[in-house]
């Protein structure tokens, strides 16, 4: 009996258990299908949804980190004459997600091969499958390999024949690429137009528009300065300037590999016609008006007037300049379009220019010089243009003179965090020259060897064993100098080779070694061209002029140092070898004028020499004011060194003129001085002490013992 109520109790429990396990199964069920219903219908925005809903939707979705934004100007209504379609109207231009993918499904290599930069496969494979219809997006994609070939003009001849058959982000960056056809072929008017008509389209599309259309901008400024310099080592302070236009390899990925997005969730779609918006963004302390806005088609004289309403302020200019206004039709549709960059589009639509005076807003014929904010705009809205990171470079390059550079020195940590190899070496050159310029030898000394550990085996290794070799030349270490300047020479790279041969020569000037100079020349030659000729004439000319001076040799000296602008290629080192040049020809005038611009900035040893050498000078002349303002600046700067000399020379002024307790002063700070330093001290001290009838102390001096002071 026990037995079957054990059982019974037994198959309760397992008819219990499956209950719970087939109602866990029943809830399992009901999760997915709602999932899957809650994921292919919900998010949909009804049909019925407001315009007071629409103009209350919130714009910060594209806030960048740092930046924030107040609105200033929201959902102004500018009353509009015509019909206008409705706030909802759903336009025919392709999304800003389907645009830059694959030409058809299933089909990368076209991608693939732009983005590695192999344009002419790609041209190859496209004539494999010219039997097939023509493809917009594959047109497109053409034309980009047309442009990696510099082929400008039959790239825009393609552009141009899809010109009206598309539209939407195709359009826009079909036009883009007319846009950068004509900026290589110089034809800058006729690029901005183009760039305008896209920027001034661009609320309703990918995000990207507008940042090529910022990027561009800056980069027509750039492109019309003209081709820099290349990097000489022998000229003082030179920057090294980024490519004109970026790698368009890199420029292919970020169209077809980088995910778009718009402004917002439904570009300006959504917005009504008259709708206008503005908000103040403020990013890194620097504020910009960004504009949101969508305007009908009216005329280029009718658009500024909204814009200028919407503001508070007032258009001008001469009537000639108002009336071209009035011949140029555009639409506005901008999405959070920097204010700047909207008054130039509208401006470029005319041919025309724009500037700002408080409230009002001039338009002129002559060209307004904005580069600041235009690179500005660029790099703060650029987005990750494979062109931003050169943008950050030219700013700071720009703003070096400001707040000391830290600006700019900002801006270089920002493109190393970021930026490709190439750019970042860049940067790292660059700031290295802004320390050196401002005499920070030490931090210079740090980038340089940062740029050394970036780039072994290249060129810029050369370069920066060359700087590093010049900032010990400047910190008197030779021995450091001639190391770096021995590996430039073992790099095997000629341009840089030849200054690092130049320079262990100078080495040897300095040490007087004019044998080394001979050695170092027995089987390299400098090249045959300025400043090296003037360079090897000096050294030509200075060793047969210590073997024999005659004034025939003097003369060719004298005119070589000024071929090489006194040795300035070596900074201070080279100033104060010039001089003693100089005055071993004779010439002390020569030597004093050389000298005397050098500003005693630090304790750069070159530059302290030559302060002492002119206080000795005008010493020697009796010229006491001018030998006693040199002195007390050495004193101070170098008191345990070079100021010594100075002191020994201020004694000896007060002295001369009288003053007994001062030349005590000075004398007596010799104590610790070099030996013969303290002989001419004790001297000049006893006879201080003899004239003050302090005897006892005036016979220790003449003892050679420093007296005790009582």
């Amino acid at each position: 009996m026990i037995r079957t109520e054990e059982k019974a109790v037994q198959h309760g429990q397992r008819q219990g258990i499956w209950r719970w396990w087939a109602l866990l199964g029943v809830c399992f069920a009901a999760g997915l299908g709602a999932s899957w219903w809650w994921k292919t219908h919900a998010g949909t925005p009804s049909s019925s949804d407001s315009d007071a809903e629409v103009l209350a939707s919130s714009t910060n979705e594209m806030d960048e980190p740092g930046e924030k934004r107040t609105s200033v100007a929201a959902g102004t209504r500018v009353q509009e004459g015509g019909t206008h379609p409705s706030p909802l109207h759903k336009t025919a231009s392709a999304t800003a997600g389907t645009l830059p993918g694959k030409a058809n499904d299933g089909d990368e290599t076209w991608d693939l091969l732009l983005a590695l930069g192999e344009f002419e496969k790609a041209l190859q494979h496209y004539a494999g499958e010219s039997g097939e219809e023509r493809v917009p997006e594959k047109e497109w994609r053409k034309g980009l390999a047309l442009e990696g070939l510099g082929r400008w003009d039959e790239a825009e001849k393609l552009y141009d024949e899809w010109e009206g058959k598309v539209d939407g982000d195709l359009q826009a960056w079909m036009r883009l690429g007319k846009v950068r056809c004509r900026m290589a072929k110089g034809d800058w008017e006729e690029a901005r137009r183009w760039r305008a008509k896209v920027l001034l389209r661009s609320g309703e599309g990918d995000r990207r528009v507008v940042e090529e259309c910022l990027i561009l901008r800056a980069q027509e400024w750039y492109q019309r300065q003209g081709q820099p310099d290349p990097l000489d080592p022998l000229t003082e302070g030179q920057w090294a300037w980024p490519t004109s236009r970026p790698v368009h390899e890199r420029l292919c990925e970020w169209y077809l590999h980088h995910p778009g997005r718009t402004a917002h969730k439904s570009g300006t779609v959504r917005w009504p016609w008259g709708f206008a918006r503005v908000e103040m963004a403020l990013r890194d302390e620097v504020a910009e008006l960004m504009l949101t806005a969508r305007w009908g088609e009216a005329t280029v004289g009718e658009q500024l007037r909204r814009l200028c309403a919407t503001l508070g302020w007032e258009l001008r200019g001469d009537p000639d300049t108002l009336s071209r206004l009035e011949t140029v039709r555009t639409v506005v549709e901008v999405n959070s379009v920097p204010l700047g960059e909207v008054l130039s589009a509208l401006a470029d639509c005319a041919g025309l220019h724009w500037r700002r005076e408080e409230w009002r807003c001039f338009v002129q014929r002559k060209e307004t010089r904005d580069e600041a904010a235009v690179l500005w705009r660029a790099w703060f809205w650029g987005g990750e243009h494979p062109w931003t990171d050169a943008v950050g470079l030219l700013l700071a390059q720009e703003y070096r003179d400001i707040a000391e550079g830290e600006w700019s020195r900002r801006l270089y940590r920002h493109v190393l965090e970021r930026g490709t190899p190439e750019v970042q070496r860049l940067a790292l050159y660059n700031w290295a020259v802004l320390e050196w310029e401002q005499g920070r030898y030490a931090a210079a000394r740090a980038r340089w060897y940062d740029l050394l550990d970036s780039a072994p085996g290249t060129l810029w290794a050369s370069r920066a064993h060359w700087w590093l070799g010049r900032v010990a030349l400047e910190n008197g270490d030779l021995t450091a100098a001639e190391h770096h300047w021995q590996a430039v020479l073992r790099d095997q790279n000629a341009e840089w080779q030849s200054a690092a041969l130049l320079g262990l020569a100078f080495v040897a000037l300095l040490r007087e070694d004019m044998h080394q100079v001979q050695r170092l020349f027995q089987h390299q030659r400098l090249p045959g061209r300025e400043p090296y000729v003037a360079w090897a004439d000096l050294l030509e000319g200075w060793g047969h002029y210590r073997r024999h001076p005659t004034p025939s040799r003097a003369e060719t000296v004298a005119n070589a140092l000024e071929r090489v602008a006194e040795a300035s290629a070596f900074g201070a080192a080279g100033r104060f070898w010039a001089g003693q040049v100089w005055y071993a020809l004779g010439q002390p005038d020569h030597m004093i004028r050389c000298y005397e611009n050098q500003a005693l900035r630090g304790r750069n040893p070159w530059v302290l020499r030559m302060w002492n050498a002119v206080a000795d000078h005008y010493h020697r002349l009796g010229l006491i004011a001018q030998s006693r303002q040199r002195d007390l600046a050495l004193l101070a700067v170098d008191p345990d060194g070079w100021g010594q000399r100075a002191a020994l020379r201020l004694a000896e002024a007060a002295w001369q003129q009288g003053q007994v307790e001062e030349c005590i002063h000075y004398a007596q700070r010799l104590r610790r001085a070099a030996p013969e330093l303290q002989r001419s001290a004790l001297l000049l001290l006893g006879r201080a002490y003899e004239r003050a009838n302090r005897h006892r102390q005036a016979a220790e001096c003449f003892a050679g013992r420093w007296p005790i002071e009582e």
